[in-house]
């Protein structure tokens, strides 16, 4: 304690009037300690942050997106709305981003909650039809034709009503050209996609539709330009650069569009889809080990994937090893069930192949049956009752032919 150096000094006299002015404010203290302690400053009390805004978490989302980290861009868009769920701005975005990661059915949840929040939003209405459509797509896929086309047409139906009120809507015009190109009216899906490149040659909806419907008709150096001039004004979306490649392989471009796949697969590394197209490339190329790999490390993220399951099932069956080849195939077709398509009939013909290659005829029939009461003139199928019939005939007890 400091005490100083100086001598004692004397104590001055008691004044009446400072007294009073001290029980003033002794009273006062006493108040605000027992009646308002709130208004006490609290040195150790931490400081209150500013709640962050919808807003914030929106322009967050959009600076993931650029960076192409598309799933932390969904987080960030998701927290957008549960501070504020009545900003149908922050919907339309976040439909599109979950379209991208192939989470269809909750793109739709969200789209219709946009419209709950403002039926009249052209945006929301717009994405909403291309979530339609990528729904009636997956339902294809799965060999549900009827319900795919009904999805289909209620797609066109909110399209079309959109260009109907905002004629300069480019991604509304993208969207519908998109639609009537599933709908294979080829005619007026060029109309919809020359409408929107006029309108908007620099957004990715529109680059990316252009791209889909050239590459898919078979004008395939067109779709190339178009996906690279998205790659370029996005070039972190990996979602591109698995177009691009796939395109590239189309063309039996198979370096190139290797390339490209492993750029989409360097931005996205956990994706199945993307390693399956690069196994796939491997098994155009002929490299069986390779594309073996690559379908191998897909079933490892994604054990459900039946068209993997599929190659690989192929790929032992080609090596004439078909106790191999039988599980893979058991498997995509139990997943497929009795939803068997032209592209997925193969996968039924060969495990019926495999079980005939094993004498198990039996259980090769009911597949070869199935698969042609979809499709009649599929060869695989007919060869395979030939042979099995040609066994049985000769009394055969097992047989070991070149496939």
């Amino acid at each position: 304690m400091y005490l100083g150096d100086g001598l004692p000094r004397q104590k001055p006299g008691s004044n009446p009037f400072r007294v009073l002015i001290l029980l003033a404010l002794i009273a006062v203290g006493l108040y605000v300690l027992t009646v308002k302690p709130e208004t006490i400053p609290q040195p150790f009390k931490p400081t209150p942050t500013p709640t962050r805004t919808a807003a914030s978490h929106a322009q967050e989302a959009e600076t993931y997106f650029q960076e192409g980290r598309l799933d932390k861009a969904i987080e960030s868009y998701k927290e957008a709305l549960r501070r504020d769920p009545t900003i149908v701005e922050t919907y339309v975005p976040l439909v599109r981003l979950l379209l991208f990661r192939s989470q269809i059915d909750e793109a739709l949840d969200y789209a219709d909650t946009a419209l709950l929040v403002d039926p009249d939003h052209t945006d929301a209405r717009a994405v909403r039809a291309m979530a339609l459509d990528w729904k009636s797509s997956e339902l294809a896929d799965e060999g549900l034709e009827g319900d795919a086309e009904e999805l289909l047409l209620q797609a066109l139906n909110e399209a079309n009503r959109v260009v109907e009120k905002d004629p300069t809507s480019a991604e509304a015009y993208a969207y519908l050209a998109e639609i009537l190109f599933d709908l294979d009216n080829y005619e007026q899906a060029d109309e919809a996609l020359e409408i929107a490149l006029e309108l908007d040659p620099d957004s990715l909806d529109v680059l990316r539709v252009a791209g889909y419907l050239l590459e898919f008709r078979g004008y395939r150096q067109q779709a190339i330009e178009h996906y690279q001039k998205a790659i370029q004004l996005y070039p972190n979306l990996a979602m591109l650069h698995l177009s691009l490649g796939r395109t590239y392989l189309a063309a039996a471009d198979f370096k190139t569009g290797i390339d490209s796949l492993k750029a989409a697969i360097e931005l996205d590394p956990d994706n199945a889809e993307y390693l399956y197209f690069l196994g796939y490339a491997y098994f155009g190329t002929g490299e069986q080990a390779l594309a073996a790999d690559y379908f191998q490390q897909t079933l490892e993220l994604r054990p459900d994937y039946a068209k993997a399951h599929c190659q690989l099932g192929l790929i032992y069956y080609r090596q004439r090893n078909w106790e191999g080849a039988i599980p893979e195939l058991e498997t995509a077709v139990e997943i497929y069930g009795d939803r068997l398509s032209y592209r997925n009939a193969f996968c039924y013909s060969t495990l019926g192949l495999s079980y005939f290659y094993l004498a198990r005829c039996e259980e090769a029939y009911p597949l070869f049956d199935q698969v042609l009461e979809a499709i009649p003139d599929d060869t695989s199928s007919l060869e395979g009752i030939r042979l099995c019939e040609e066994a049985e005939a000769q009394g055969a007890e097992s047989v070991t032919p070149t496939p």
